[in-house]
């Protein structure tokens, strides 16, 4: 949600800020995220994921059914699904 939030025709720009920050705090909380650390990593996961293709996008959804991927997690993912695209 947060990403892709656009200011509404009769929205105010305090209105859409505020908007945004709730939409930030649900997904920051969602994630349980509490540290600078985990906020920092949150966020870079989220912009690798969106460098990725839908493969890569299913299979990562498949494994955050309990918790998000950290990137040391995520990229393992990630370079599985792309080793099976290679052929022998």
């Amino acid at each position: 949600m947060f990403d892709t939030a656009k200011k509404g025709p009769q929205e105010s720009r305090r209105q859409f800020g505020y908007r945004l920050r709730s939409y930030y705090s649900y997904h920051t909380s969602s994630r349980r995220v509490t540290e600078t650390e985990e906020l920092m990593e949150l966020v870079v996961v989220d912009k690798l994921k969106e460098a990725l293709p839908n493969d890569a996008l299913r299979q990562i959804a498949l494994q955050e059914n309990k918790s998000w991927l950290k990137i040391d997690e995520l990229t393992e993912v990630v370079e599985a699904v792309e080793s099976s695209w290679v052929e022998p």
